[in-house]
C-alpha cells in the first residue's frame, strides 16, 4: 500500500505503525507522513518453560521478529519489562546492536 500511495495510485492507507512508516521511507526514498493514527496490535511474549518474565534466566535466548520495525517493538517491550536495556539514542526503531 505504501508504494501505491507514493505512486499516486491511491490517496492513503491505514496499515502500519509510525516505526514501520519511517523504515519504509528510509528504504524507499519516500516522504510519506502520518495524518492520523490507527490501532496497534498487541505484542505478546510466549514460552513453554518461563511462566513470568521475572523468572527469565540471565543470558536467556529470546527470539524477536526479524523485520526492523517489529523487531524494534519487541526490544522496546522487553526493555519495558526490565529484561534488557536499550541505548537512549535508538529512538523508536532499536536493533539488537542498541542493547546495552
Amino acid at each position: 500500500p505504501n508504494r501505491a500511495v507514493q505512486e499516486g495510485e491511491i490517496d492513503m492507507n491505514a496499515m502500519q505503525h509510525v516505526a514501520y512508516l519511517l523504515d519504509y521511507n528510509k528504504n524507499n526514498n519516500a516522504d510519506l507522513v502520518p495524518i492520523g493514527y490507527t490501532y496497534i496490535s498487541a505484542m505478546v511474549v510466549y514460552s513453554d518453560t518461563v511462566k513470568d518474565l521475572k523468572d527469565l534466566p540471565q543470558n536467556a535466548k529470546v527470539a524477536i521478529p526479524n523485520d526492523a520495525t517489529n523487531g524494534g517493538r519487541a526490544l522496546l517491550l522487553l526493555e519495558q519489562a526490565g529484561v534488557l536495556e536499550i541505548d537512549d539514542n535508538a529512538g523508536i526503531t532499536p536493533t539488537v546492536k542498541d542493547i546495552t
